[in-house]
């Protein structure tokens, strides 16, 4: 079973406060976007690549492509209004290439930029045997739920709990017959791992990384530039 990679890097960066969108801005000697990009295009098992951005971006996000050296990029698909649109988008293109049946495909936002070969390996294997799965990291702080944000309702215990981090991976069948079968406006549904379960679909877990975090906050920069220098120096 062949596996492909979809990086999700629409966004438009507004609440980062940057001049561009954060996948974007500089790191190391590439950009964010590119480190997603070049890790994917390391591995063997990545039969190819297709990003989704902004109309704008694509002759950037291509030269980007271009100066890491790998021919795995398919096409540049556009972003849509939003996350859920974009994949869509992303997806689309692999069923004009026929590429839709008895494969893989690996989710993953071009904002998390530390993305290992073991945790794409471990996506590929686990979405191949069970169809699907979410990479996560186990909650190192105790959770509380607030229906009213001013009171505690529960205190789930925290070994039960996982951050939910990309890349999200699945057959790529059951990806497409769950973005074409949930309606847009199903409660609850806020990235592709809901979709697939509101179609009864169960979600393996796959252990992520503490240096898998998305780049959300200009301190979140500073973060990754450390990573750098300690892992990648």
């Amino acid at each position: 079973m062949k596996a492909y990679a979809l990086i999700v890097a629409g966004g438009t960066g507004t609440r980062f406060g940057a001049d561009r969108p954060k996948q974007y801005l500089p790191l190391g000697d590439g950009e964010v976007l590119s480190f997603s990009y070049a890790a994917f295009s390391a591995c063997e098992e990545i039969s190819g690549i297709v990003i989704v951005a902004q109309d704008i971006w694509h002759n950037h996000v291509r030269a980007l492509c271009d100066k890491c050296g790998s021919e795995k990029l398919l096409c540049i698909a556009q972003a849509g209004d939003d996350r859920r649109a974009s994949v869509r988008n992303g997806l689309h293109i692999f069923e004009q290439l026929g590429l839709g049946k008895d494969s893989v495909v690996l989710v993953h936002d071009a904002a998390r930029p530390f993305l290992t070969k073991e945790v794409i390996m471990e996506n590929i294997a686990s979405a191949s045997e069970f169809g699907a799965c979410c990479t996560v990291v186990p909650a190192t702080d105790t959770p509380i739920v607030s229906a009213d944000g001013k009171t505690i309702d529960q205190m789930p215990p925290r070994s039960t709990m996982y951050m939910s981090q990309t890349p999200q991976s699945f057959s790529m069948e059951l990806l497409i017959r769950a973005h074409d079968t949930v309606p847009t406006d199903a409660p609850d549904v806020t990235d592709d791992c809901s979709l697939v379960r509101a179609i009864g679909h169960s979600v393996r877990l796959v252990m992520g990384t503490q240096q898998l975090f998305k780049i959300t906050r200009a301190q979140d920069m500073i973060m990754a530039q450390n990573i750098l220098e300690d892992y990648y120096g």
